[in-house]
C-alpha cells in the first residue's frame, strides 16, 4: 500500500501513533475555487485488531490520526486560508454493522480540522 500511495504523489512514512504502528502518507492541495484555499490532506493507515467477539473502537485511529495532522501540517497556521482533512484506514478483519455505521457517519469537523 505504501507504493501505491507513492505512484500517486503521496509521501508516506511510518510513524507510531497512539501507541501503534502506523503509516502516514500526506500531500497538500491548493484551488483557487476554494477561496484560493489550501488542504492538507493526511491518510493514516494501521492495522486494528478486533477483540474476540467484541467492537473495535474506531475513534482513537480517527482521532490520533487528526491530531498528528494538527500537530505537523506545515505553513499558515490552521484557519489561515489552510486547513487539514484526515483520511483514517483501518487494516483488520470483519467489521460488525455499527462500525460500518460510525465509518459512514464520522464526527464532525474540528475548526480547520475535517476527519
Amino acid at each position: 500500500s505504501q507504493t501505491m500511495l507513492t505512484e500517486r504523489g503521496w509521501s508516506p512514512s511510518p510513524i507510531e501513533l497512539g501507541g501503534r504502528q502506523a503509516v502516514v502518507a500526506r500531500r497538500s492541495e491548493f484551488r483557487l475555487s476554494w477561496l484560493a484555499t489550501k488542504l492538507h490532506v493526511f491518510v493514516v493507515l494501521a492495522d486494528v485488531e478486533q477483540p474476540h467477539g467484541g467492537i473495535v473502537d474506531l475513534q482513537p485511529l480517527l482521532a490520533n490520526g487528526r491530531e498528528y495532522a494538527i500537530r505537523n501540517k506545515r505553513g499558515l497556521p490552521r484557519g489561515l486560508q489552510t486547513g487539514v482533512a484526515v483520511i483514517a484506514v483501518a487494516i483488520g478483519g470483519d467489521w460488525a454493522e455499527s462500525e460500518r455505521d460510525w465509518a459512514i457517519n464520522p464526527p464532525r469537523a474540528r475548526f480547520a480540522a475535517l476527519p
